[in-house]
């Protein structure tokens, strides 16, 4: 596992991001922003990301002893959740956490403040392809990296 917190930041800040634009939650903010209050769909969506957010985390610190919860949340969560699982398992589980949490955060201002804009600027397919490589890259990463005994 990575120690360090600024490593599981950057990593999972930069995951959060590419894998959120254009993703359901993105586009949900974004709709909910054009007919409600901004600050109470910011709130709301940012307090359901931060809960999933720590829930993905404490199941991928945990995975290598519970190897079930890879195969739950792969049914259960979306690409930014799984990817947050993957990291954490492999990288600093609070180096993870915030750097996810300021990727949901400013994936979400972004939704809620310009959405809709944004949405017909960017291609669903190259944020799906940019999201899937970095997925990779980190995959490939935490495959050549050597695992030390606690």
């Amino acid at each position: 596992m990575g120690v360090s917190i600024m490593e599981g930041f950057t990593k999972s800040l930069a995951m959060s991001i590419l894998s959120e634009i254009g993703d359901h939650t993105f586009l949900v903010a974004a709709i909910m922003a054009m007919r409600h209050p901004r600050r109470i769909v910011l709130a709301g969506s940012l307090g359901s990301a931060f809960i999933m957010t720590a829930i993905s985390v404490f199941f991928g610190w945990a995975a290598p002893n519970l190897v079930f919860s890879l195969t739950f949340f792969g049914e259960w969560g979306d690409k930014s959740q799984i990817a947050t699982i993957g990291l954490a398992a492999d990288e600093n589980p609070v180096g993870v956490v915030l750097g996810a949490f300021l990727g949901q955060t400013l994936c979400t201002i972004a939704a809620v403040l310009g959405g809709k804009s944004l949405a017909s600027r960017i291609s669903e397919r190259m944020v799906t392809l940019c999201g899937g490589i970095l997925f990779v890259v980190f995959g490939i990463q935490s495959l050549l990296t050597k695992v030390e005994n606690a």
